[in-house]
Order: structure tokens, then C-alpha cells, then sequence
């Protein structure tokens, strides 16, 4: 009995011992697959415009949160990375660029802000994996709606249906190359 009993008790023990599954670490931001949503950090830093300590607040923490909104684009889009070399009189010059494009919506803030001691700010954003699709592609444009008692109602904008086919409409597509 215990021979057949230990097997399943192993399996079961195994089976529940699994913590949340996260599977892409990256270097600011992370992919959870069990609660479906993706996390990254953004720093940001004082700039030496600043004039007093609230303006200086205000624009590192908002240099936080479009580093963290970069770090969300290039872990569900990836980065473009370039290189380009170049001897020029026995001189090497290596080149190399990155670029990351896109538009993400729906982002949120999940803590404060961190203030750190070498007086940078940390911020934390997440992005739900459920309606990706929806956060990354541009939203489609709807008609415009009118509101309140101003509204004019649309006119029919019907055409009479002829019986007769006339010709010379358009009737296909020329190229020239």
C-alpha cells in the first residue's frame, strides 16, 4: 500500500509546491504568465535645470515613468540593435545603435514613487497581458458622437438606384512603371 500510496503523494506534493511562474526576467522589468502581466521599472534623475526642489521632483519622477513606459515597449516588442564598424586611418570606430518605437496604453502605476539616495527616482508600471493587442496598436477612430440636447439628427444619405447600367465608370486599375 505504501509502495502505490508514496508515488501520488509526491506527485501532489509537486504539483501545488509551484510558485507564481515568471518567466522572462529582465534587466528592468519582468513577465509574470500566471497573473498575466508584464512589469518594468523606470529611474529617473534630476536634471540640472531645475530651479527648486518641487520642479525637480516633478521632472524625475516623470523621466521615471517614461523609462519605465520604454522598458514595457521593448520587453513586448524587442529592440532594434544596429551595428556599423569603420577603419578610417588605422583608427576603429565601432558604432552601435539601438531603437525602440512603439505606443503602449493602458500602463499603470503599481507603487509610489522610490526615492533613492543618489537622489534618482524609481517608479513601477504594468501593462495586462489580457488586452495586449489593445495597448499596443492604435486605437481605431470612431465617428464623433453629439452630446446633449444640440445634437442634429444625420441626414439620409441615400441615392436613388437606376435601372439602367450606364458604362465609362471605373472598371479597373493602371499601373505605370
Amino acid at each position: 500500500m505504501k509502495r502505490i500510496l508514496f508515488p501520488y503523494i509526491l506527485f501532489i506534493s509537486f504539483l501545488f509546491a509551484q510558485k507564481d511562474f515568471v518567466d522572462d526576467v529582465f534587466e528592468n522589468g519582468s513577465v509574470n504568465f500566471t497573473d498575466r502581466k508584464i512589469q518594468a521599472i523606470g529611474i529617473g534623475f534630476i536634471p540640472e535645470n531645475v530651479i527648486n526642489a518641487g520642479q525637480a521632483r516633478r521632472s524625475a519622477i516623470r523621466i521615471a515613468k517614461q523609462d519605465a513606459l520604454r522598458q514595457l515597449i521593448e520587453i513586448v516588442n524587442g529592440v532594434n540593435v544596429t551595428s556599423e564598424t569603420t577603419i578610417e586611418g588605422a583608427m576603429f570606430d565601432d558604432m552601435i545603435k539601438t531603437q525602440v518605437q512603439g505606443a503602449i496604453r493602458g500602463a499603470r502605476q503599481v507603487k509610489d514613487p522610490r526615492y533613492l539616495s543618489d537622489t534618482s527616482v524609481e517608479v513601477v508600471f504594468e501593462v495586462s497581458m489580457n488586452n495586449i493587442s489593445h495597448a499596443l496598436l492604435p486605437m481605431a477612430e470612431a465617428p464623433p458622437v453629439a452630446v446633449g440636447a444640440a445634437a442634429v439628427p444625420e441626414l439620409s444619405r441615400t441615392t436613388p438606384v437606376s435601372s439602367t447600367n450606364k458604362s465609362g465608370g471605373i472598371t479597373g486599375i493602371i499601373i505605370d512603371g
